[in-house]
């Protein structure tokens, strides 16, 4: 028997097909196989033909050759003591299809939850990270600010005891430290007060064309009486191009000073701290085509370095280095400042380790472009 069910699924006519052997409705490399498995059916124990005649999928084909799968259910039942196989095929060639849709979209779905899950760690470890290093500001910003405020406190106190007893030889001892103190306790102050104009944007620049020499030299003059009490050696190398830039004098001045001093509070006695000039021509991209010019500054020391898997992350809000957790001060914003300050020139800011040992931090700006005018007689 040949149903209409069948001939509407194998395109064959019933006559095409009564008679002959199930194996025509196979493709020709799978009718041995199939022989030997139609044996085992008929000759093997009833549960092996339960398993075998239930589900099974099988490869056919159409009258013209075209293959699919179909899902097979067999009974066997008994006519005049002559063994009759019912065979139900039912095409499943869409269900396949969508259990493959099924299965890859599950794969990807465990993809994007490893992915997902793998972001949220690391955002976690990153937010706890930022969490531990506010911890730390906030003790360190604290001694900070107490230090200064309890010699305020103290010299006022004292020198209001030598006032009432007339004795005045050490007022003027007390009234330094007193201002020393306070001008502490202000740039300190002024740093929290930057960082937080910066992070809202507040931060208001006077571009104006400087020439970064001048800036180098006026700081150097601000920090040499720090380097001669460790006794540093600050070496200047002039620069053999125009180091004219447009950027705002006090911020940039601000950041050659925090470097500087960085430099020379981490720098061990009788080392050499040296500043370079250097116009270098940018690789050109969508931003600047031209690859305009920009002047890199380079700050070199000979001390205790820095982690080299701290390199990026010291430049960050809150963070200190935890080699320079010394006791020698500070709150952690100097380099933040920095970077913020460079970043709204549109320069950059880095930081390595010498070979030699040391730490090299250099920052860039866009270079002034200055045209060469000759004149004379003609």
């Amino acid at each position: 028997l040949f149903s209409y069910g069948a001939v509407r699924l194998f395109v064959y006519e019933v006559a095409e097909v009564v008679g002959q052997p199930l194996e025509m409705l196979l493709p020709e490399r799978v009718r041995d196989r199939h022989r030997a498995m139609v044996e085992q059916f008929f000759l093997g124990p009833s549960e092996s033909r339960r398993m075998m005649g239930e589900g099974r999928r099988l490869t056919v084909c159409h009258r013209d050759g075209s293959e699919f799968v179909a899902e097979t259910s067999i009974a066997l039942s008994s006519v005049h003591n002559e063994a009759i196989a019912t065979v139900v095929l039912r095409d499943v060639t869409e269900q396949i299809r969508a259990e493959a849709m099924l299965t890859q979209y599950h794969t990807r779905l465990e993809h994007d939850i490893a992915q997902r899950t793998l972001d949220l760690e690391a955002a976690k470890a990153k937010a706890e990270s930022a969490n531990l290093a506010k911890s730390e500001f906030l003790a360190n910003m604290s001694h900070e600010l107490r230090t200064p405020m309890h010699a305020i406190m103290s010299f006022a106190s004292l020198g209001t005891e030598k006032l009432q007893h007339h004795t005045l030889e050490k007022l003027p001892l007390y009234l330094q430290r007193i201002h020393e103190s306070g001008a502490r306790l202000l740039a300190l102050l002024n740093g929290l007060l930057d960082l937080s104009k910066l992070e809202a944007g507040k931060m208001i620049y006077d571009m104006q064309p400087h020439d970064m020499a001048v800036l180098v030299r006026t700081v150097v003059e601000q920090v040499e009486l720090l380097a001669k009490q460790k006794s540093l050696t600050l070496i200047v190398h002039p620069c053999d191009k125009p180091t004219l830039v447009l950027c705002d004098g006090p911020r940039i001045i601000q950041v050659l000073y925090n470097l500087l001093s960085n430099s020379i509070k981490f720098t061990p006695n009788g080392r050499t701290i040296t500043m370079a000039m250097i116009q270098q021509m940018p690789v050109a991209d969508e931003a600047s085509p031209q690859g305009l010019p920009v002047l890199a500054v380079t700050i070199r020391d000979e001390g205790i370095g820095i982690p080299d898997d701290e390199l990026d992350t010291v430049f960050e809000k809150f963070v200190q280095s935890k080699k320079t957790k010394t006791g020698a001060g500070g709150t952690g914003l100097g380099l933040s400042i920095c970077r913020e300050i460079v970043e709204a020139h549109g320069g950059t800011i880095s930081a390595v380790n010498n070979v030699e040992g040391g730490s090299a931090f250099t920052f860039t700006l866009p270079a002034v472009v200055v045209d060469t005018v000759v004149t004379g007689e003609i």
